[in-house]
């Protein structure tokens, strides 16, 4: 039975009174320290301490620390008293250790760290009174404690019932703010030019004053990229509450939905909900004190006030209800009507309004009501009051398309949504059984800003792959997407959607342009237009070079190495991002970009140059991506940002290009984003078309092989995205049908597509590789056609050319076979001849250094050279290749032959015949093929034929098996042709075996492993071309 109030057993002392809820109150702390001890725990110290006490008092003590981690993190600490046998318990979680230490604590510590975290624990110690006649144990509270004398409150003289009393507990409200009261009011009066938002608050029946100050001197500013100082004064107490507010505790506060709000473009609506959510708290502390401090509530308001910039940039409240004044002086408050009306036809009509005077007289008149409609800018004519306010658009433009189609078996429903925010297309499976049943899929684009975008990606749904195409633009304003099966070739659904919106209207050349920069983003993964060397860079802020003219005058492709993939680390939130790259660039034409660096003048510069603040983040939790360009020109009091967010595509794989154009500040640009993942990397362009300067930047992810970041490997998904974008969404897909087709010249087609014979890949100047494709294609009731094509790997150049007679004649009576009219398909079917005429075709191509071709018809005319076989009867086999080298040398004048001394193409090959029977008594078994496009001859060499020709030159120690690539190389040098004997070798000179390469030591030798390219000369001294050397051990030269 519980005692009454009024049992005797309840007193211990005649002054003190307690009653059972008291009691069990103080055997709280004791039944949590108990189950403590019974969970285990480390054993972090023990230690002796005089523990200091209320009033000058303290107690000698023997103090015990344990540290637990269930269910929570916590310290464990027990202070028994010597001689009096009193004991206190304590439990101290992170939060206090945080608050006596100001550190935070971790549970990756080594044993020596614990220890010390354990003896500060305990100087930190003091007992207090508990206000119920014994003492209790707390730790310290590190936070520096304002003198009560520094500010007194002044009461007001005619004090209001409902207003809250505040001198109660002042000390430690005090000790509860940020700033001390001298700081807040120093803030206040003097920090004005940092003030970003004055309003008032009414709490409790007392307007409050609320001052939102940028706190740039903050020692966590690095840290953070919101960080703000909230000022509160209470003009009845004068009394000032001051708190810190960061990105971190805002996301806290924040709703989900509300995140956005964090952007830098939201910066004013973040200030409205931040004003909207300021509210005092009371807090208690251990000893019973109890005060106020400033919390932001969790809920979001429902009205949130408007903010508009004052004379002095400063954000200030604006009043929904204006006020006029009549004749009287009696104020006119206009009150909305009692129904709706329609926007677009307010201007035309009249609307009754009620009227409120100070007095509390009302009444009701008619009046016109008039709505300053927006100037539209259409071409080069502005049009004045034909647009659309805001709410009338936010109303209209709702517009939404319903369709559906059919894949692998599954029927799907397809919507279009026109929204204000963002434009939806939704992907819903209709079957309520299978595997799919449920599924959906959405894309989602902006709607604010100029409305030229575009979207595409390659997913998988519903068990197939489907490319998904979004695209808006601007007159007429309309919303398209096209939904495309490329591996059934027959779903193709398109959907439009329509509103009587009146925009702003963008030129066509811009979506021309932006289509083109789409379609070099997904072929080369980079713009061809003043393309640059892609640079690896660390991530993070550029800082390098020191000089900020020549770091933002920089026009290299950053590339940055980091994962893509989640990140997950407990200790951070869900929410948390990283900086992969901001950097400062100059908006400057490409030429003038060019001189500044040749003539090193930088301070031609002026303060007109426009200059742009470009960062990417991602989010840390997946693979949201945010990149934000800021026009920070100096001529900008408001800095104009522009944020593209890109979510998570949720694959592995993602396959995806989005671009649109954008006016941020006074600059046009061109923005592109591509997800690609062969190989895994984020490739994103920022183009100025007036200018044509372009920024790049190439994000390439840890688990990408190492390959060229400037190099895209073959994709398929990538592909179909090109393709889809070309044939849907290029320059010339809105193009209008024509009304009167043209009459088509009557031409022979072709009665199957064309078959590659063979390609080549060639090095023109030793610098630019070409890669040359000979085909053929039969006309209908006509001969064969043969054509070559040649592709310029780095910039996408094309040229073909129609191999014709009377060359293509000659050269086929070379091979032996028929004229041109009398080739027909069986005669390339016999084995070896289609290798015959691919290789003379290959050698009678000449590549100009215009990247053209020419077809040398004098190689081909007259009586040319059959091709013979000489030297050795040996049987080449491809696939004991080592390696092929081609190279120009300068042929002597031949008895019969129309032309002088001129420069021809040699082939030579190197195989391996280690598997032969003469291999079983040499060490040194290769087999060298030499052609000229006349003539082919083949020999083997051994150490016997090696051994007179390398001492010549005193490096017959390349004869060695460590050095067998260094005779390789010499071997592809050197390799003639004879007409009498067949392969030959030059004679060394001393010049060709004079480098480090061919030095007797190996270690010397390994330094030049990685040249590429060596310079030629034929037996006269005359420069002939550059081969490729591929110094690697024999199996891996190929």
């Amino acid at each position: 039975q519980k005692p009454t109030e009024d049992d005797p057993r309840l007193f211990t002392d005649t002054s003190v009174k307690r009653t059972v809820e008291e009691m069990e109150v103080v055997s709280v702390p004791r039944k949590l320290m108990e189950a403590s001890v019974r969970t285990g725990g480390q054993h972090l110290l023990k230690a002796g301490r005089r523990v200091p006490g209320p009033g000058g008092m303290s107690a000698l003590c023997v103090v015990s620390v344990r540290e637990h981690s269930d269910p929570y993190f916590h310290f464990a600490i027990m202070a028994h008293e010597v001689g009096a046998g009193r004991c206190w318990p304590f439990l101290a979680d992170s939060l206090h250790v945080f608050r006596s230490l100001r550190s935070r604590v971790s549970l990756e510590r080594d044993v020596v760290a614990r220890r010390e975290l354990a003896r500060l624990l305990v100087q930190s110690l003091v007992l207090v009174d508990s206000g119920r006649g014994d003492w209790q144990l707390v730790l310290a509270d590190a936070r520096p404690k304002p003198n009560e004398e520094e500010v007194e409150p002044t009461t007001p003289q005619a004090r209001d019932l409902s207003i809250v009393d505040r001198t109660c507990s002042s000390h430690y409200t005090y000790s509860l703010q940020d700033l001390t009261q001298e700081e807040a009011a120093r803030f206040v009066r003097d920090e004005e030019d940092l003030c970003l938002l004055n309003g008032t608050r009414t709490l409790g029946g007392v307007d409050l004053d609320v001052r939102v100050f940028d706190d740039p001197d903050k020692s966590s500013v690095l840290l953070s990229v919101i960080n703000l100082l909230v000022v509160v004064r209470d003009p009845t107490w004068n009394l000032y509450f001051s708190t810190r507010v960061n990105d971190k505790r805002l996301k806290q506060a924040l709703t989900a939905e509300e995140n956005t709000l964090l952007l830098p473009q939201n910066r004013t609506a973040l200030l409205s909900r931040l004003l909207a959510s300021i509210d005092l708290r009371t807090t208690f502390s251990a000893s019973g004190n109890h005060g106020e401090m400033l919390v932001l509530q969790h809920e979001c308001p429902k009205v949130l006030p408007e903010l508009r910039p004052n004379s002095s940039g400063t954000l200030v409240p604006v009043d929904p209800r204006p006020e006029s004044v009549d004749s009287k002086g009696d104020v006119l408050a206009l009150c909305p009507p009692d129904c709706a009306i329609s926007l677009r036809t307010v201007d035309s009509c009249e609307s009754r309004l009620a009227l409120k005077f100070k007095s509390g007289v009302e009444g009701r008149i008619l009046a016109p009501l008039h709505v300053d409609l927006p100037d539209v800018q259409i071409g080069s004519v502005c049009y004045k009051g034909v647009g659309e306010t805001e709410s009338a658009a936010s109303c209209q433009r709702h517009e939404t398309e319903f369709t559906e189609f059919s894949v692998g078996g599954t029927d799907v429903q397809v919507s279009l949504c026109m929204h204000t925010d963002a434009h939806v297309l939704k992907l819903q499976c209709m079957t309520s059984f299978g595997p799919f049943a449920g599924h959906s899929a959405e894309v989602q684009i902006p709607a604010a800003g100029d409305p030229t975008r575009v979207y595409i990606e390659y997913l998988a749904f519903a068990g197939m792959d489907l490319v998904v195409a979004v695209a808006q633009q601007a007159c007429p304003h309309e919303l398209c997407a096209h939904i495309f099966c490329p591996e059934s070739r027959e779903t193709d659904v398109s959907l439009t959607v329509r509103d009587g919106a009146t925009l702003l209207l963008v030129e066509p050349s811009v979506r021309t342009r932006l289509c083109d920069s789409g379609q070099q983003l997904l072929r080369f993964g980079a713009l061809l237009r003043g393309r640059s060397l892609h640079r690896e860079v660390t991530d993070g802020r550029e800082f390098f070079p020191s000089d900020v003219m020549a770091r933002g005058l920089q026009c290299h492709v950053p590339v940055v190495r980091t994962c893509l993939g989640p990140v997950v680390d407990p200790d951070e939130p869900a929410s948390a991002q990283d900086l992969l790259f901001a950097c400062t660039r100059f908006v400057l034409s490409p030429e003038t970009l060019d001189e500044l660096q040749k003539n090193d003048d930088l301070v031609a510069l002026d303060g007109n140059v426009p200059a742009l603040r470009i960062s990417l983040l991602k989010k840390r939790a997946c693979r949201n991506l945010t990149l934000s360009i800021e026009n920070v020109s100096e001529w900008n009091k408001d800095i104009p940002c522009h944020v593209v967010c890109m979510r998570d595509k949720m694959t592995d794989v993602p396959h995806c290009l989005y671009a649109e154009s954008q006016v941020v500040g006074d600059i046009r640009l061109h923005t592109l984003v591509m997800e690609d993942s062969s190989p895994s990397s984020v490739r994103i362009a920022v183009l100025e078309p007036t200018s044509g300067w372009s920024f790049q930047l190439v994000v390439v992810g840890t688990d990408a092989p190492a390959v060229d970041p400037q190099t895209l490997l073959a994709s398929t998904p990538r592909n179909e995205l090109l393709q889809h974008l070309l044939r849907k969404l290029g320059s010339r897909a809105a193009l209008p049908p024509n009304l009167h087709p043209m009459q088509l010249v009557s031409s022979k087609k072709a009665a199957r597509s064309p078959v590659i014979l063979n390609r080549e890949t060639r090095f023109v100047l030793g610098k630019n590789m070409v890669l040359i494709t000979v085909t053929c294609d039969t006309e209908e009731g006509g001969p064969l056609v043969f054509k070559a094509f040649l592709s310029h790997i780095l910039s996408g150049k094309q040229t073909h050319l129609h191999l014709v007679n009377p060359g293509m004649d000659v050269l086929l009576s070379t091979c032996g076979l028929p004229k041109t009219t009398e080739l027909r398909d069986h005669h390339l079917s016999v084995e070896g001849v289609k290798d015959i005429i691919t290789r003379s075709i290959f050698d009678s191509i000449e590549v100009l250094p215009s990247l053209e071709m020419r077809f040398r018809h004098s190689s081909c005319a007259g009586e040319l050279k059959s091709r013979m076989q000489f030297g050795q009867d040996v049987e080449c086999d491809a696939s004991r290749l080592i390696v092929r080298a081609e190279r120009a040398v300068t042929m002597e004048h031949v008895d019969g032959d129309d032309e002088a001394s001129h420069s021809r193409g040699l082939c030579v090959e190197v195989f391996d015949c280690s598997d032969t029977v003469d291999a079983l008594f040499h060490s040194t078994n290769l087999r060298v093929r030499v052609s000229d496009g006349d003539m082919v001859a083949s020999r083997d060499l051994h150490e016997e034929d090696l051994t007179p020709w390398l001492s010549a030159a005193s490096v017959d120690h390349l004869l060695c098996a460590s050095r067998e690539a260094d005779l390789i190389n010499l071997v592809l040098s050197h390799a003639m042709l004879s007409a009498d004997v067949g392969v030959i070798l030059e004679n060394l000179r001393e010049e060709a075996v004079a480098g480090e390469r061919y030095a007797l030591e190996l270690i010397d030798s390994a330094k030049c492993l990685r040249e590429t390219a060596t310079a030629w000369s034929d037996g006269e001294g005359t420069a002939a071309t550059v081969t490729e050397s591929l110094p690697l051990p024999p199996r891996e030269l190929e």
